[in-house]
């Protein structure tokens, strides 16, 4: 697990990373730049991680809106993860979340993608709350992941920083504002 916040044009994140309740990388980088032009910020279990970003990629039509889909699975292992994406190409931050579902012997991966504002507030990952009341307080998103750090026992090593906007435009040469 992990803590990832947005505030404004800030994002924070740390740098454990969990395979089921155990921490096994405190080096971890969830920071994964795509080509196709967006960044994402990954939060849960990492063994689905580029599995969630190809499914994400299928739905390009429809990056730039709010949408829920639900897959039957097969015997496809999946596990519960959210990702803070950032999508230069439509000039959106979305949340995507993956929770597998089982109901009536069926086994599903229910996903939806939430449209942000730009200079939203939000937190994802098991420090999440700690996060929103730093930030409900007026504490920056970095001073967010560090409280988090101190309350939640997944969350912890390195807190990164970026800014969005200067992220854009160094990388795809693109202004969000």
């Amino acid at each position: 697990m992990t803590t990832i916040a947005l505030k404004n044009k800030w994002v924070a994140y740390d740098s454990n990373s969990t395979d089921i309740n155990i921490t096994v990388l405190n080096d971890g980088d969830k920071l994964i730049v795509d080509k196709e032009g967006f960044i994402c910020f990954h939060e849960g279990h990492i063994e689905s991680r580029d599995g969630y970003i190809d499914i994400y990629k299928k739905h390009k039509n429809i990056w730039h809106k709010n949408f829920t889909f639900k897959k039957i699975l097969t015997n496809e292992d999946y596990y519960r993860a959210s990702f803070l994406i950032v999508n230069y190409n439509v000039r959106v931050i979305s949340v995507l979340e993956f929770i597998p579902y089982s109901c009536e012997g069926k086994n599903e991966l229910r996903y939806s993608n939430l449209i942000l504002p730009l200079g939203a507030i939000y937190s994802i990952g098991s420090g999440r709350q700690a996060s929103y009341a730093v930030m409900d307080h007026g504490g920056s998103a970095e001073d967010s992941v560090k409280i988090a750090a101190m309350r939640d026992i997944y969350t912890g090593g390195k807190i990164n920083v970026i800014d969005i906007i200067e992220f854009g435009r160094d990388n795809f040469n693109i202004n969000l504002m």
